[in-house]
């Protein structure tokens, strides 16, 4: 360690329920921002994206180790960025699509968003090979956790063993 320079603390583990929380509150900001039938005007939205989303950033954020990380950290612990930077570019030019008028096809500048942020990552991944092999053990252990979850859902409906 150099002279002066702090210990790195280790990073707690991710607490689920707080992962089920940020899947909550995610997914009902991109519904209230979409969805025609319940879509929020902007302002109303922000009001809810300041408290819902914004509270526990800000909490990870400043609690940088413990079990409450920000939403950032855990996307890029557990999403692959080929899922990640194409849906975050998608959902935010579908919101902004609707905020802003773009009718009758905002799904249309989502699209085109989504390709954008698929080639962001697509070459952003192909000149750095260590995040390249990072990327490869996020999606084996997607894959390996898919295929555990199918297998425990078969098991049920079908009463054999996983």
């Amino acid at each position: 360690m150099a002279i002066g320079a702090a210990p790195v603390q280790e990073e707690a583990p991710y607490a689920a329920w707080w992962l089920w929380l940020w899947g909550l509150v995610s997914f009902a900001l991109l519904i209230l921002a979409v969805v025609p039938a319940i879509r929020l005007p902007f302002w109303q939205w922000a009001i809810g994206a300041t408290v819902g989303f914004g509270a526990m950033e800000a909490w990870g954020l400043v609690h940088p180790y413990d079990a409450y990380p920000p939403l950032t950290h855990v996307i890029a612990k557990y999403v692959p960025r080929a899922l990640a930077f194409p849906a975050l570019y998608g959902f935010a030019a579908a919101a902004g699509a609707q905020w802003l008028g773009f009718r009758p096809h905002p799904e249309r500048i989502a699209a085109l968003a989504a390709f954008i942020g698929w080639l962001t990552t697509h070459f952003d991944t192909t000149f750095d090979e260590a995040t390249t092999k990072k990327e490869r053990a996020k999606y084996q252990r997607l894959r390996h956790g898919t295929q555990k979850a199918f297998a425990r859902v078969k098991s049920r409906l079908t009463g054999s063993p996983p």
